[in-house]
């Protein structure tokens, strides 16, 4: 693929690919307790992007890390420089959850046969729930509003798309913002990724199962990857980056200021997204992110946003049918809300 030829890589043989607030950051910390799957040092890489994709803005954040060693100043060339140690697994992950969009991320897949793809999904209207209160409660960059506005800017109602954008200053999180509603279309999405490289090389399963049958879930996730099972038996299955309503939004706002973007580095992935990811000393920094998310956690009730909802639920009802029909995931009927991201 040329856009890896140009930076050098090595090959990533297991993609999360997608979707955005599915449990994807779960599901790459349970991979990374693996012997069988090796990961990068932080979550999403952003490497198999589109020409032009905003996405890439993320790349200088992530490569700024002090990899294996260099200084801050080296480039990065290779895939593997993102590693903390040398390949020996089966596996290599890069889990980042748009790369189900990504034209480069497919045909990549397509010339590589060797690599397996994942993808989760969550009942539609509950991760727009989820990904609003991630991105305008806890990033920040969403324009602040309610739940209702924000349904109708993703649906257009009276033209209130533009006027809703137009409010959102950085182009990475207007890009996030235009993949919002058709990101829960997953069959169509799925479809083209299972036409072009077969069913069994692409896994598709729901949070909801991972949320009510983890040991389960991971058999059948091991099983399609080839790998033993055993490591989950007796696993703790706690959640990562989940979102919720904060108490006090100008706090999180300076905190948010301070912390600059969080490059998601494994070791330092937690429950609930905080400030405190550039503290270096564990302790610290978990004791901080306790005390943090203490004062700011306000909750996560869907209460008031039923006609939102509603709504939402209407315009995903075909596309859900398909999921069902295809894959067996039945969001036509009302389903909880799943894991965090």
């Amino acid at each position: 693929m040329p856009a890896m030829e140009k930076r050098g890589l090595a090959s990533p043989n297991l993609l999360i690919a997608g979707f955005v607030k599915c449990g994807t950051t779960s599901i790459a910390k349970y991979l990374s307790r693996h012997p069988d799957v090796a990961v990068p040092l932080v979550k999403e890489l952003y490497l198999l992007l589109d020409d032009g994709s905003p996405f890439k803005s993320m790349q200088p954040v992530i490569d700024a890390l002090s990899l294996d060693g260099r200084a801050k100043s080296e480039p990065v060339g290779r895939y593997v420089d993102y590693f903390p140690k040398p390949l020996r697994s089966k596996y290599t992950l890069d889990a980042t959850p748009y790369y189900y969009s990504q034209d480069v991320a497919l045909g990549y897949a397509q010339e590589n046969p060797d690599v397996r793809i994942i993808f989760l999904t969550r009942e539609p209207a509950s991760r727009l729930l989820s990904s609003y209160r991630f991105f305008k409660d806890m990033l920040q960059e969403f324009p602040d509003g309610t739940f209702e506005e924000f349904a109708d800017a993703l649906l257009d109602v009276g033209g209130a798309r533009a006027a809703y954008r137009s409010r959102i200053n950085k182009e990475f999180f207007r890009a996030a913002f235009d993949l919002q509603l058709k990101m829960g279309c997953y069959e169509s999405h799925v479809a083209r990724w299972v036409h072009h490289l077969g069913r069994s090389r692409v896994f598709v399963a729901s949070v909801e199962e991972l949320q009510d049958r983890p040991v389960a879930f991971m058999n059948r996730l091991c099983e399609f990857l080839a790998i033993d099972a055993d490591v989950y038996r007796q696993f703790t299955f706690a959640p990562f980056m989940q979102s919720y309503d904060v108490r006090f939004p100008l706090l999180q706002k300076i905190g948010r200021r301070i912390a600059r973007e969080d490059p998601m580095r494994y070791d330092r992935l937690c429950r609930y997204q905080s400030p405190f990811h550039r503290v270096a000393n564990a302790w610290v920094r978990g004791a901080l992110d306790r005390i943090y998310v203490a004062v700011q956690y306000k909750g996560r009730s869907a209460a008031g946003h039923a006609s939102a909802t509603e709504r939402l639920r209407e315009f995903y009802l075909p596309y859900n049918r398909k999921l069902k029909e295809q894959h067996g995931i039945d969001y036509v009927r009302s389903a909880g809300v799943g894991l965090g991201r």
